[in-house]
This record gives C-alpha cells, sequence and structure tokens, in this order.
C-alpha cells in the first residue's frame, strides 16, 4: 500500500493531519468470523482489492483474534466488498472511507445490519 500523509513530527512520533490511500486505488479490510467470507474457520483480518469483473479479490489474510463484532473499512465512493458480503445501505453517501461494524447472533452470523462508527476523510 503506498500512502501520502502530511504532519508533523513529535519527537520521534509522526503525526499524521492528513492521510491519503494512493494504491491501490479502491481496498477493503475485513475483521470477523472467517467463515462468512468463504475463509474457513477461526476469525481473520482480510485485505480485499479490486478484481476482474465486480469480485473482489484477497490480498492478505492473517489469523485474528475472536471478538464479538464485525468490522469493515470500505471506501463509500467505490466499495470493494468481500465475497459473501452485502452492505443494505449502510454507506452513507459521500466520498471517503467509512468503518461499520455489525454484531454477531448466537450462531455466529451477523445479527441486524452494519452500523456506521466513524468516517475518515
Amino acid at each position: 500500500m503506498w500512502v501520502k500523509a502530511s504532519g508533523t513530527w513529535q519527537g520521534h512520533t509522526f503525526v499524521a493531519a492528513n492521510l491519503r490511500v494512493l494504491s491501490p486505488p479502491g481496498f477493503s479490510c475485513y475483521l470477523g468470523p472467517a467463515d462468512l467470507v468463504g475463509l474457513g474457520p477461526g476469525w481473520v483480518e482480510a485485505w480485499y482489492v479490486p478484481g476482474s469483473g465486480s469480485r473482489a479479490q484477497l490480498f492478505f489474510e492473517r489469523e485474528a483474534e475472536p471478538g464479538r463484532r464485525v468490522h469493515l473499512l470500505v471506501n463509500s465512493a467505490a466499495p470493494v466488498l468481500p465475497p459473501g458480503l452485502r452492505l443494505g445501505g449502510a454507506l452513507p453517501a459521500r466520498a471517503g472511507w467509512d468503518l461499520l461494524i455489525s454484531g454477531l447472533n448466537g450462531r455466529g452470523q451477523l445479527a441486524g445490519s452494519w452500523r456506521l462508527a466513524a468516517q475518515l476523510p
């Protein structure tokens, strides 16, 4: 991933005031049960980029700690959705990055709809 950042240095720490993803132009990051996106048992952090046609292509995955919520970071202007996930109108009509969350029911399936947790520039 290539990013462009502007900000200031505070000692040895760079504090970004603005961060823009340059490449890939679209991606999503999923954190949740692996079986919801067709990746088997357990929990996973999975990054997707645009594939051929309207399909997302898995770019990176790693094992993740189980939790009670599913997280999805997606660009609302050009969403790249992991296989099997539907948003159902959760994205606002704006350009930018959105962090969506959803709970899980007792069977490990998404409980209800996605909720907008944060908007990023």
